[in-house]
């Protein structure tokens, strides 16, 4: 689950990987799966933590239901708004 509260569905997708196949099933990598595609990592200066993200290929529903919507987020509270369609592109140019 993303830190939004929402749980995202998966989409298989094919893409190299460097995962070692299953040993009963070395066909596995020829086949989609849902890995994560990329990752990356980001150093915060102000706590010297390192914080890992993981990118997927998915999408979040219109009829999801968010579990928690408020979150904490380096000491503050913060509050999950999920956008669809063309309310991402308005909520953007604000």
């Amino acid at each position: 689950m993303q830190q939004s509260g929402y749980q995202p569905e998966l989409f298989p997708v094919y893409h190299l990987t460097r995962q070692p196949p299953p040993a009963d099933d070395p066909d596995a990598r020829q086949r989609p799966n849902t890995e994560p595609i990329y990752t990356t990592t980001t150093f915060w200066t102000r706590t010297g933590a390192e914080y890992l993200t993981f990118w997927y290929v998915g999408r979040i529903t219109e009829d999801a239901v968010c579990c928690d919507k408020r979150k904490i987020l380096d000491g503050k509270v913060i509050d999950t708004v999920l956008f669809l369609g063309s309310e991402r592109q308005e909520a953007h140019v604000k």
